[in-house]
């Protein structure tokens, strides 16, 4: 019998988990593909459980790979997340520039979730989705910037058409 060696190459310096949360219908979906692939998409399927992309950005001489892990925000599967903060280098907390309900929940659950199941160091971040539909605002930059202040971490408000 013979021995096969198999050799991987790793063509990046290094690697970081990135898990997407928040409420359902926020747009964490069409923000992963317009990352990841630089896509969008006006007919996009709900996600169910949880999606993963890879995406390699380089930054100076490092190649960094990015772990990209979008999870369903439909009630029924947030008690599965837990696994996916494990060993997260990063969450990104989307809501909804439209829907004052999911910011509220972030607040209310996301957050708390993150304390409880992410790493501590972990960097956080707020993004506000749907920024183009400022005739539909419901949350107003002030009050999200407040909440990013308060947490110390940043705030990003999106456009991904």
């Amino acid at each position: 019998m013979k021995n096969h060696r198999c050799y991987i190459i790793m063509s990046y310096n290094y690697l970081f988990k990135i898990v997407i949360v928040g409420d359902h219908n926020c747009g964490k979906s069409c923000i992963l593909l317009r990352f990841a692939e630089n896509s969008f998409r006006q007919d996009h399927i709900t996600t169910l459980g949880v999606d993963f992309k890879l995406k390699t950005v380089k930054l100076g001489r490092d190649k960094i790979r990015l772990e990209l892990w979008d999870t369903a925000g439909m009630e029924r599967y947030r008690t599965i997340y837990n696994s996916y903060y494990h060993s997260a280098h990063g969450v990104m907390c989307v809501y909804d520039l439209t829907d004052e309900r999911s910011f509220d929940n972030l607040r209310n659950y996301w957050l708390k979730e993150i304390r409880l199941h992410a790493p501590s160091n972990a960097v956080l971040m707020l993004i506000g989705n749907k920024a183009d539909l400022e005739d539909k605002r419901m949350v107003n930059f002030e009050r999200a910037e407040r909440l990013a202040n308060q947490l110390g971490v940043s705030l990003y408000e999106v456009v991904l058409f």
